[in-house]
């Protein structure tokens, strides 16, 4: 059985910087708008030291796994434009600070994610200079390929099967080079790129050697990229931006539960399970960026939709930035202390997550909603004591609603008590109705009578 956990992301060189560097950028500046070009080569010094020095505060947060960028030896600051596979950036550390790294991590019961560069390699890689490599290399029509037509990152011949052996099938590859120091699941850039048979045959030859996982990054609907055993889980994009259109009023409460139950069925439970549940990224506008007013509702909807939350590091302190390179900004450590507001709101949602079992490995079934702004929808486990009605109100004003449902345990006249405030509601055959404040969620489960009369008492083991 798939449980969902809570993961955290890392851009390695703006988390943590464990000591002083030469030419690096000093770590409370703001980011300034300059080219691009120009923001890739600009250095604040985070490494894996100092990754590993914040451990016990990922823990108080309550994280279960830890995704990193690229740590590959590469020149840029993203190292999506890997030189050398085999090595971490000399910037970021050593190997042996990774294995402590990696070490300390699972001592701590948390999972370490690397970020799997595949696709493409850095125009400073030996393959991308040396004749004798050329067919290590993507050719179309005569032209060598860069990814998105960037000549800094030339796209690797995937077709090439001593090259696949290199990167991932081998016992002494890329892949099982890093899983011996500790990985235990990838992150697959640009999955999308390297299509259906590569990251089927990644997953499969992943898999032999112990219980790792592919993630996907995939910027369209996962459902395909979650059949076949082609990957584990999708970076869920497409969540992100369904919750961006209702948020936004683009589309309807119910359009936006249909839209998810259509999505468990293609993709399984377990898929979705696996897949990141994420609001913001390396590559996107912070949300409160995006949502300024609506971010709670957000939150509401990352934690409890089918899918593992994915928090990208300082969305815990309220951080706002446009995309990149914005949104890369060094973690202000001097804002982190423990009466923080966003820190106690995400300690709150992932101690829910995380002790509810519906929320964190129920099946979701869609409830029907008079009230345009507000939804609702079920998590359900095989216990009935688990079963979580969820309700989020998308607007930033007090809405009535009614939920209309097809639960056949819902029995009339008795309570249902939410798990956040101990407002109760009354069933009414099978549906419940109410206020609920702005921007806000509720969590409805089954306040069973302890004494006396149950309608439950032949529906739930007692």
């Amino acid at each position: 059985m798939t449980i969902a956990s809570v993961g955290y992301q890392i851009f390695p060189d703006r988390f943590c910087c464990s000591e002083r560097k030469p030419g690096v950028l000093n770590w409370t500046r703001p980011i300034e708008r300059k080219p691009m070009g120009a923001h890739q080569l600009e250095f604040y010094g985070g490494d894996l030291r100092g990754i590993r020095s914040k451990i016990e505060y990922l823990e108080l947060l309550g994280i279960e796994f830890l995704f990193l960028n690229p740590i590959f030896k590469a020149q840029s600051n993203h190292r999506y434009d890997t030189t050398d596979y085999f090595q971490v950036d000399p910037l970021l550390g050593t190997e042996s600070d990774f294995r402590n790294l990696s070490d300390t991590l699972h001592q701590s019961g948390m999972r370490l994610v690397l970020d799997a560069v595949w696709n493409h390699i850095g125009h400073g890689h030996p393959w991308a200079k040396e004749p004798k490599n050329r067919d290590f290399l993507l050719y179309r029509n005569g032209l060598q390929s860069g990814w998105s037509n960037s000549t800094a990152l030339p796209e690797l011949n995937l077709e090439n099967s001593q090259l696949r052996n290199l990167l991932w099938n081998d016992p002494e590859s890329v892949a099982q080079k890093w899983i011996g120091l500790g990985v235990d699941d990838w992150r697959l850039d640009c999955a999308y790129d390297l299509g259906f048979l590569f990251c089927r045959e990644i997953t499969q030859s992943i898999k032999t050697s112990g219980t790792h996982r592919t993630i996907g990054e995939v910027w369209s609907y996962p459902g395909l990229w979650l059949q076949n055993k082609t990957l584990d889980g999708v970076m869920n994009y497409w969540y992100r931006e369904l919750i961006l259109c209702w948020l936004n009023g683009e589309i309807d409460a119910n359009t936006f539960v249909q839209q998810i139950a259509h999505a468990q069925k293609d993709c399984s439970l377990d898929g979705l399970l696996n897949s990141w549940n994420m609001l913001s990224s390396h590559d996107t506008p912070r949300i409160r960026h995006q949502l300024p007013l609506h971010w709670p509702a957000a939150i509401a909807c990352q934690f409890t939709l089918p899918g593992s939350p994915l928090i990208y590091y300082g969305e815990e302190l309220g951080l706002v930035s446009e995309g990149d390179p914005y949104c890369r900004q060094p973690m202000p450590w001097h804002q982190v202390h423990q009466d923080h507001p966003d820190i106690k709101r995400y300690q709150d949602w992932i101690r829910l997550f995380r002790n509810n079992p519906a929320l964190n490995r129920g099946t979701f079934y869609p409830a029907y909603s008079t009230n345009p702004n507000v939804c609702g929808f079920w998590r359900k486990t095989n216990d009935v004591y688990d079963n979580i009605l969820v309700v989020i109100n998308a607007s930033a004003n007090t809405q009535a609603y009614r939920m209309l449902t097809t639960d056949s345990l819902m029995m009339n006249n008795h309570l249902m008590r939410d798990q956040i405030t101990g407002t109760t509601v009354t069933i009414s055959n099978s549906t419940i109705r109410g206020e609920i404040n702005p921007l806000s969620c509720l969590l409805f489960q089954f306040a069973l009578p302890e004494k006396g009369y149950s309608p439950y008492k032949r529906l739930v083991d007692e």
